[in-house]
C-alpha cells in the first residue's frame, strides 16, 4: 500500500467549502463556499490569491479577476469562463482586480487594478470574447479612493465606486470625470 502525505497548503476563511475542482489548464483549484456565498480559486504557485470582482458579458461568458490577499504583489489576473466551461487567463499583473464593465456597443471592456490606481480599457470582441490593446483609462493616483466596483450606463459612461473616497463618480467614454 502506498502511503500519502497530506498537507494543508492554504487556511482560507471559508464557512463551508465544497465541491473542489482542479483546472489542469490553469493549474488552479476552484470551489464554492456555500455559506459564505463565494466562488473561490486557489493557485498553488500563489496561495495568497483568491477570486474578486466578476460579471457576465452579453454573450454569457463569466469574467472574474483575482487578487493578492496580501494587497502588495501583482499576482492577480483576469480570467474568462466560456459557455463550454473552458477557462482562459486574459490579463495578468494586477494586485486587486475590480471594476469590470463593457461599453454599450460591446467594443470596450473596462477593468480596474484597484491597488495599482488604474482602470484599464481594452478593445473587446463580443463574438470571440478576445481583448487586446490594453491602455490606461482612469488613474486614481491623485484622488482619494480607489475603484472597487463599477458599471457602464447607456451613454457609455463608467460609474465607479471609490473605496476610501466614499463616493461614486461618473467618467465619460474618454475617462474624464464628469
Amino acid at each position: 500500500m502506498v502511503e500519502l502525505e497530506v498537507a494543508c497548503i492554504w487556511k482560507g476563511p471559508n464557512e463551508l467549502g465544497e465541491n473542489p475542482n482542479w483546472n489542469w489548464r490553469e493549474k488552479a483549484l476552484y470551489w464554492v463556499d456555500i455559506n459564505g456565498q463565494k466562488f473561490q480559486r486557489l493557485d498553488p504557485d500563489h496561495p495568497s490569491t483568491q477570486l474578486s470582482d466578476g460579471k457576465c458579458d452579453r454573450r454569457g461568458r463569466y469574467w472574474c479577476g483575482s487578487i493578492d490577499m496580501n494587497l502588495r504583489d501583482p499576482l492577480g489576473a483576469l480570467s474568462r469562463l466560456d459557455t463550454d466551461l473552458s477557462c482562459t487567463k486574459m490579463a495578468e499583473g494586477v494586485v486587486v482586480s475590480n471594476g469590470l464593465g463593457w461599453s454599450p456597443n460591446n467594443k470596450v471592456l473596462y477593468y480596474a487594478n484597484s491597488r495599482g490606481n488604474t482602470v484599464y480599457a481594452f478593445d473587446f470582441d463580443i463574438e470571440t470574447g478576445e481583448i487586446e490593446n490594453r491602455r490606461d483609462f482612469i488613474s486614481t493616483e491623485n484622488i482619494l479612493g480607489r475603484v472597487v466596483g463599477a458599471t457602464v450606463d447607456a451613454e457609455g459612461c463608467y460609474w465607479a465606486a471609490h473605496i476610501d473616497g466614499w463616493e461614486v463618480a461618473r467618467y465619460d467614454p474618454q475617462g474624464q470625470r464628469m
